[in-house]
């Protein structure tokens, strides 16, 4: 398949414009096309993370639908500057750890964003923004892409 990039200024407008039938397919976040698709203005084809999300058990992944190995997921993450002590690190991570444990928050700010956290020590999450670094570059490189 051959796609051609169509540059927008939010997901907002370009959502609008596959709902007015102007482009054919988008890649956005649930948490953008959960309403319209619930009112039956959009046909979702497939999440791109590894695993379906919970709120639509019905929602295929990518990769269960005809391409596998596909994993394309945004994350967010809390950095700090280099040299930062790491008793600091560890108070900041254990203060996030305890608030993404927190059920009202769960219930008030991850679930209804469809977010899924990313939990564990700051190590942890350095290695697998590593692993994403790697990743990525590897599928630019092999495909020839670049930024325009």
């Amino acid at each position: 398949m051959r796609l051609t990039p169509v540059h927008y200024r939010g997901g907002a407008p370009a959502l609008t414009d596959v709902i007015g039938g102007h482009t054919q397919v988008l890649f956005i976040s649930v948490t953008l096309m959960n309403q319209p698709w619930k009112a039956g203005q959009l046909k979702a084809l497939g999440v791109g993370g590894g695993k379906r999300v919970p709120q639509f058990p019905e929602l295929p992944t990518i990769a269960e639908s005809g391409l596998p190995g596909y994993q394309a997921v945004s994350w967010f993450g809390l950095f700090a500057p280099v040299g930062t002590p790491a008793s600091i690190v560890r108070n900041m991570n254990a203060d996030v750890q305890r608030i993404l444990a927190d059920p009202t928050f769960q219930e008030k700010f991850l679930t209804p964003n469809f977010f899924e956290p990313i939990v564990g020590s700051a190590d942890a999450f350095a290695s697998y923004v590593k692993a994403e670094q790697a990743r990525w570059s590897k599928i630019l490189a092999d495909n020839k892409l670049s930024a325009e």
